[in-house]
């Protein structure tokens, strides 16, 4: 039965089998990023971020040392009420020509106190 109950699984989502899923959590007190590689957000070291932009419209972007992922997804943000940083207009996830996965903040959100968690999913 516990087979036949993980087959049936397997078939309606199968990409979700097909992935090592790991987070990635980076705490930004202003443009001071740290970020951490443990689902309790232990071990914060310094995060690898470049800085660009115009005084009134910063930019920022972290590396969250997601190297050979295929995929991610943001999971959460906190605060979750802070109406300047919302996905895909002030804050997301890229992959870039190299194969690295960052995190970029622009505008308000560039500047702001933040925590975000991020999940990278490596091919099994």
């Amino acid at each position: 039965m516990q087979i036949l109950v993980f087959l049936s699984l397997l078939l309606v989502y199968p990409a979700d089998f097909l992935y090592l899923w790991e987070p990635r959590t980076l705490q930004c007190l202003s443009k001071d990023c740290k970020l951490s590689k443990n689902a309790d957000q232990t071990g914060l070291v310094p995060a690898n971020c470049s800085f660009s932009g115009k005084s009134g419209n910063p930019e920022i972007e972290c590396d969250i040392e997601c190297d050979g992922a295929e995929r991610d997804s943001v999971i959460s943000k906190k605060p979750t009420d802070y109406r300047y940083c919302n996905r895909f207009f002030t804050y997301n996830t890229r992959k870039t020509s190299d194969g690295k996965w960052t995190i970029w903040r622009n505008g308000t959100c560039a500047i702001a106190n933040i925590t975000m968690t991020v999940h990278c999913a490596f091919p099994l």
